[in-house]
């Protein structure tokens, strides 16, 4: 593994608070104030995920995403939000951390054919230095690398996507060598975006993501045995649109479909559940987040809700863990280019009390911010 060179990053940084009123008596406690910074990124750099490891914030991006070329993964300070770009071997499709190290998703086209071969790009914060492992953990045809998803949990990676002969599998990846070392047939079905998947020590956890019958498949640790849990009742359908682990609880942001006959009617909940597959939270139905949840110190959770029209403001979620109950703690400014971008891939994370979120445009106008909780 070479070193990729550093490069300095053009971005803009504004400094910002807001006040964060809640009725009084509620759980989430009185009124408070958020340190918000946002960066804007000015230069060629284009970001699209994000992810936190190694006590640094990195953004996976290109400055050439039209070509699905030029990518680079960039670090930011949590502090003082300077940034450095490393150059990636191969682009990739998809982010995730553990372990002290940064892990993505890269493919490439057989000759000849349109079947792709997924295999694991592997950042090391320590030697700032990126490898592709040899080993093909999946293959699928054309358009389905849009149906991925790739997460770390339980000392492990696990990839969800359709395989060849379009089934539905979950295969567990070895994080130094980058081999398959168990694969799950007859996962959920996945629906119209991406599929869910987290690990921990009491199994697997799966969904089929926005679209998908709302049935949480749980496959027991060290057995291999499913259960299928229902998070849709009432004679109803739904999706579970993500999946998030935190410590001893896996969160669903579960939707669910139809009102009173002749209406069309989307509402949504936080579930979560704990490591015996039973629901220890479920919230009321209200507006949920779009993305899996991210934890800080204090317990709490937060997730964002895009705006309900182009440009408009973003809604920073603050989630009471002992009741799913959302708040809504700040509005955050989006280009005029943000949209309702829930194919976008991770737009949340956290490190200690701060919760970064980044709004992704197609070209310039993209902005991150960090709220200091």
């Amino acid at each position: 593994m070479g070193r990729a060179p550093a490069k300095c990053v053009a971005v803009t940084v504004l400094a910002l608070a807001v006040a964060i009123g809640l009725p009084v008596g509620t759980s989430l406690g009185a009124s408070r104030t958020l340190g918000l910074r946002a960066v804007h990124f000015s230069g060629s750099f284009v970001p699209q995920q994000i992810t936190a490891t190694a006590g640094s914030l990195w953004i996976l991006g290109s400055t050439s995403p039209s070509t699905f070329t030029a990518c680079a993964i960039e670090r930011f300070d949590p502090s003082t939000l300077e940034a450095q770009a490393y150059a990636l071997p191969q682009c990739a499709t998809g982010i995730t951390s553990g372990n002290g190290r940064v892990y993505l998703l890269v493919n490439q086209v057989q000759p000849n054919t349109n079947t792709r071969d997924y295999r694991i790009e592997v950042f090391d914060p320590t030697t700032l230095s990126a490898q592709v492992l040899p080993p093909v953990v999946l293959q699928n045809i054309g358009s389905a690398v849009a149906h991925t998803d790739l997460s770390f949990g339980d000392g492990s990676l696990w990839l969800y996507g359709y395989a060849l002969g379009g089934k539905n599998e979950v295969v567990q990846i070895a994080l130094d060598s980058g081999d398959v070392e168990n694969t799950i047939g007859n996962a959920p079905e996945i629906g119209g975006v991406y599929p869910a998947v987290v690990g921990n020590s009491a199994g697997e956890w799966l969904g089929g993501g926005p679209g998908a019958p709302a049935g949480l498949e749980w496959v027991h640790a060290g057995t291999g045995t499913a259960t299928n849990i229902t998070l849709v009742t009432g004679g109803r359908s739904g999706s579970i649109l993500w999946l998030s682990a935190t410590t001893g609880r896996v969160w669903a942001g579960v939707a669910r479909y139809g009102g009173a006959p002749g209406t069309t009617m989307v509402t949504t909940r936080l579930v979560a559940l704990d490591e015996q597959g039973h629901v220890a939270v479920r919230s009321p139905w209200e507006n949920v987040g779009l993305y899996p949840v991210v934890a800080t110190p204090d317990g709490h959770l937060w997730d964002v809700e895009y705006p309900a029209r182009c440009g408009g403001f973003e809604t920073l979620l603050e989630i009471d863990p002992s009741t799913g109950v959302s708040r809504a703690a700040a509005r955050l400014a989006s280009s005029p280019a943000a949209c309702n971008d829930e194919e976008a891939g991770s737009e949340l994370a956290a490190i200690g009390r701060a919760v970064f979120v980044l709004f992704p445009t197609a070209g310039a106008g993209s902005v991150l911010y960090r709220a200091t909780t």
